[in-house]
């Protein structure tokens, strides 16, 4: 699979997760900040995300390696690791 269907995959991943209100962009290219990087047969996966106020960090990490877990084992895809830096925290 391919570094821009991975990258794809986790972009719809924390889109669809609850408690995730945005990505963040790279103000120069306006891309999300998101990474994927294939090293030793698996992939390394990096994002940088805004979430609700009142929202349990500790619920959404779960929500989002579930939901990583369930759609990379249904595409065959490993990864050794999930990098989430939460870069702030906004109301809706």
């Amino acid at each position: 699979m391919e570094k821009s269907q991975v990258e794809s995959m986790f972009i719809d991943i924390l889109v669809s997760s609850p408690g995730v209100l945005r990505i963040c962009k790279d103000p120069k290219t306006d891309k999300f900040k998101v990474k994927a990087e294939y090293t030793n047969r698996r992939w390394t996966l990096q994002a940088s995300i805004i979430i609700l106020k009142n929202a349990n960090v500790k619920n959404i990490m779960k929500s989002i390696g579930a939901l990583s877990n369930y759609t990379f084992a249904k595409s065959k895809v490993k990864y050794k690791k999930l990098e989430i830096v939460i870069e702030g925290i906004e109301n809706e």
